[in-house]
Order: C-alpha cells, then structure tokens, then sequence
C-alpha cells in the first residue's frame, strides 16, 4: 500500500476518535513523516491536501485562522500556509517548512492542532493527502 494512501488512512482513523489526546507520544503524521525521512534532524517540507465539502470553505478557513498565527509563531516552524487551489473548488494545501522531525512533533501536540483535527471531519470529504519533501539544494 502505498504511504501517501496509509498515511491518508491512519490520519482519517485518528480524526474520528471523538478526541484526539495532546498527549500522546507520537501523532500519526509525526509517524508518517518520519518514516519518510533519511534524517529526521534536518529540514523538510510537507504538503498536506484536503478537499473540503461543498459548503464548508469559509468554516474551514475559519478554523485555520488562530492554527496559521499561532503555528507561524513556533519556533521549529520556516513557513506555514494555507492556500486553496486554483481552479480546483474546494481544494485546498497547507505548506508547511520545519526545523526537524522534532519541531514538527511538538507542532502536532499543540492545542489548537489537536482542536482543528478533531473539526476536521467535519470539513474534510476523506483523508488528508500527505507529500513530503527535502531539500536538494540550497
């Protein structure tokens, strides 16, 4: 099975739990992430697509608006944006930039992350699709 499907998969299993705990030691996009990485101590990028359900754009958007302020704020945390697809209704991509695999799990466990996944289905039609990427160049 391919990773991006796993991940959609195990992602969408921990959206519905009816909450998603802050505590746990490792979220599954941190799970996912990592086994996608050859050096989890230097920066990645990840691509995350949702499709959104006709109707629920703007409570969507909403709902990102206190995550991408308070995300950008983190220290482990280059870049994170949320953008919606041109074209493509309603489709949208959060970019995001981090420091290492640890920035990213200290990201997962914060309060307003934990809040937005457990909205997400609300909004979401499916999983989440999940790309990682790493620099080649700088």
């Amino acid at each position: 099975m391919p990773l991006r499907m796993l991940f959609s998969l195990v992602l969408l299993a921990a959206m519905t739990l009816s909450t998603v705990r802050a505590d746990d030691d490792q979220p599954p996009i941190v799970a996912a992430v990592k086994a996608q990485l050859a050096d989890p101590a230097k920066p990645f990028t990840m691509f995350v697509k949702i499709r959104v359900k006709d109707g629920q754009e703007k409570a969507f958007e909403a709902a990102f608006t206190n995550v991408v302020a308070n995300t950008r704020k983190e220290p482990g945390c280059l870049t994170y944006d949320l953008t919606k697809l041109a074209g493509e209704k309603p489709v949208y991509v959060v970019y995001e930039r981090w420091k290492n695999l640890e920035a990213l799990t200290s990201h997962a466990k914060a309060p307003y992350i934990v809040k937005l996944l457990n909205q997400l289905p609300q909004f979401a039609e499916g999983g989440p699709e999940l790309q990682v990427g790493v620099m080649v160049a700088e």
